[in-house]
């Protein structure tokens, strides 16, 4: 009865630290904002976000001489979900900084995903703008590789979007889909159409 017990809490034991470690990685959005030696992090519903809604991101504010109108990231549950990821961010400056200034845009929790990811963005500001993709297997906020060495069928993965901007105004959104693999209907259908027509060829001739 004794030897029940002790293997019962044994296994209570483990359970309870493997749900401890879980929960120590982070599992929410966040935005991160740095210029020069700042840097601004905004947890998502929490501190100085200005959006009461779970999965949208709202700051404004100073950094570095930057004056930042608006920054918002919208991601899943607001905008797509864990195994069809989706994420927005938009950037608006009117006052140029000292410094070029990155916003990094994380969500944690996707996958599986069988898909890739499409990044689209623009910048109708003065400021010039390279815009990258991360994606993470150990879930991390702001971790990771590009997007096109990680393997999205494994779960879960943490996106994070980054958009560097030099000196100078921004009007700038990034986006991101996942397509979704047709399971070569496309091919099949592009094959018919194609010997239709090589056999109509053959009976006009």
């Amino acid at each position: 009865m004794k030897s029940k017990l002790i293997k019962f809490l044994i296994v209570a034991a483990v359970m309870a630290s493997l749900s401890m470690t879980a929960q120590a990685v982070p599992t929410t959005a966040a935005i991160q904002v740095s210029s020069g030696a700042s840097t601004v992090t905004i947890q998502d519903n929490a501190g100085t976000d200005l959006s009461p809604s779970a999965g949208q991101i709202m700051w404004s504010g100073s950094i570095n001489g930057w004056n930042l109108m608006v920054t918002v990231g919208d991601t899943k549950p607001i905008l797509g979900s864990a195994t069809s990821p989706q994420m927005d961010l938009t950037v608006t400056a009117n006052t140029p900084g000292a410094a070029p200034l990155t916003v990094r845009f994380t969500d944690t929790g996707f996958g599986p995903t069988a898909g890739s990811i499409i990044s689209t963005h623009f910048n109708n500001g003065t400021a010039s703008e390279t815009a990258s993709v991360l994606v993470d297997p150990l879930n991390a906020q702001f971790g990771g590789l590009p997007a096109t060495s990680i393997n999205l069928a494994s779960a879960p993965y943490s996106i994070t979007l980054v958009d560097t901007f030099t000196v100078g105004t921004i009007s700038a959104d990034h986006r991101i889909i996942t397509t979704v693999p047709d399971g070569g209907t496309t091919v099949l259908l592009l094959g018919a159409a194609l010997s239709a027509l090589g056999l109509i060829k053959r009976r006009l001739a």
